[in-house]
Order: C-alpha cells, then structure tokens, then sequence
C-alpha cells in the first residue's frame, strides 16, 4: 500500500471525525456518562466503514493484529512478563493469497500526550523492521485543545522517540536500531482536534525512522500541517 493511498483513506477518516454531530452512520457517540467523544472503538469502527465503502480498491483490513515480536512492561522482551502484543488496525492488499501479512499498521490513541504513545511507537518500529511493512501510523484525537497544546506535542515528541529507541533502555537492540535506519517504512503521525482553538487535523507525514531519529523539534511541522486533510479533500488527487 502506497502513501499516498493511505493519506487518502486517513483524509476520509479525518474529515468525518471532525464533523460537528455525534452520530456517524449507525454509530453514536455514547462513553460513560453519555459523554459525546471518540475512543479507539470508534476510531476502529470509522477507518473500518471507510475501507468497507472503498469497493473495488481491494484493500482488506484486520483489528487488533498479533505482533511477531513479544513485549514486557519492564524492557528487554526475554523477560519472563514478556508477550506478544496487538495492533489496533492492520491494512492488508489484495489478493491475500499472495499478499496475507499487513502492509499498513496503525494505533488509535485519544489525547495529546506524547508520552502515552512511546509503547505504541516501540511496537510499530520492532514490527516494522521484522515484517517490512510498507508503513505505520499512530492516529490520535482530542476532542478540544488549543493549538499551544497541539505544538507541546510536536515538542515533546522527538524526546520520547529517542527514549523509545534508546538501546540502553532495553526496548530495542543495537541490532535492531540499525535495521530501523535502513529501514524504508514510512510513519505517519495523525491528530484530529473536534473542537477549540486547535480545531483541524494536524499531520507529521511520510517520515523514516531515520528523520525522525534527526528531528529536536517537531512543533513548527505539526502547527504548520493544520488543516491537513481539509486540504486533501478539497483538491482530490
């Protein structure tokens, strides 16, 4: 699966996130006390319908995916807590038969914390670098923010990748890390914001590993992409 196949998928998904209701489709927002926000259900179920509606593209997709590699809450993932994880939404290409591991790989996670997504990027790149994946994305949203919040996590983030990829920590292997270099795989990084002065979609796009391994500050980058998909729909390619 290409980019820019993708980033027409992610823009639809975007797009329909940011509506201002709270029914899509057959879907109604509904969490807790009658709360009207989105959680990772939801944003299973959106990207889901999406692909489903997309006749003919041949594309195919699976929830909560097994990873290759095993996992521990602590670090090295020899240790004996250690455990294959899941991945919230794999993206597969037809036909199957020829083509049955996932070519896209993506987390839903709700909220603006860079932190709360550094096992989310561990468990894309391990994966990315052991299944050659052609791509992996996290997809995050927030139902209100500023755009300062917004750009606090463009700061934030190079710090936590740096952790997650600190051979030193024991998440990933020296070895590891220098496949993931060499490694081709694209990440995307999307955020929807439904409401607020940060209202928009926001895109960190078609970044290696390797860029984002070179990056001190990613806030300009974030805050500069406001309106993303917006944009893309808009102009269809």
């Amino acid at each position: 699966m290409e980019n820019e196949e993708f980033l027409n998928l992610a823009a639809a998904v975007s797009i329909e996130c940011l509506g201002p209701g709270d029914t899509f489709g057959n879907l109604v927002l509904r969490n807790g006390k009658n709360t009207k926000e989105f959680r990772e259900p939801q944003l299973r179920h959106l990207w889901a319908r999406r692909v489903d509606e997309m006749r003919g593209s041949g594309l195919a997709y699976s929830f909560e995916y097994p990873t290759g590699e095993k996992y521990s809450f602590f670090s090295k993932s020899e240790a004996p807590d250690s455990r294959s994880g899941l991945v919230d939404f794999a993206l597969y290409a037809a036909p199957l038969a020829l083509q049955p591991l996932p070519q896209v790989l993506v987390e839903f996670k709700v909220g603006l914390s860079a932190g709360s997504i550094r096992t989310d990027l561990i468990k894309l790149m391990r994966e990315s670098a052991q299944r050659q994946v052609h791509g992996c994305a996290v997809m995050l949203v927030k139902q209100k923010a500023r755009l300062k919040d917004v750009e606090l996590l463009g700061n934030n983030l190079p710090l936590v990748i740096r952790q997650a990829t600190n051979p030193e920590a024991g998440h990933i292997s020296p070895e590891e890390l220098q496949a993931l270099t060499r490694n081709p795989t694209w990440f995307e990084l999307l955020l929807v914001v439904r409401d607020g002065a940060g209202q928009g979609s926001y895109r960190l796009g078609n970044l290696s590993i390797s860029d984002l391994l070179s990056e001190s500050d990613l806030s300009d980058r974030l805050r500069d992409s406001r309106h993303w998909a917006e944009r893309r729909v808009a102009t269809p390619r």
